[in-house]
């Protein structure tokens, strides 16, 4: 049974059965080049400009910015999930 606490801090703290967090780690390491692809692709759109020099797509350099920090902080989870894997290995 997992259950999710939040602490004062701000913190989530998730009890996850090992199948599910190798699961987890799973998806999130099978995705990355997808995250990657899609902010390559928001970056791009973004430079696209019309005759007058505006942007063709407005909000999409600031969406390949959510894409770059979204990735960091799925890196920085992915970093969480490590000791767990090198603790399974030890038994």
């Amino acid at each position: 049974m997992s259950a999710t606490t939040c602490g004062a801090d701000g913190s989530v703290t998730m009890t996850l059965t090992e199948g599910e967090a190798m699961s987890l780690k799973m998806y999130l390491l099978i995705s990355t080049s997808w995250r990657q692809r899609e902010a390559a692709a928001c970056r791009r759109l973004g430079e696209e400009r019309k005759e007058d020099g505006s942007p063709v797509y407005q909000n999409m350099i600031d969406n390949a910015d959510w894409w770059d920090k979204t990735n960091d902080t799925i890196e920085t989870i992915q970093g969480k999930l490590e000791p767990w894997r090198d603790r399974r290995a030890a038994k």
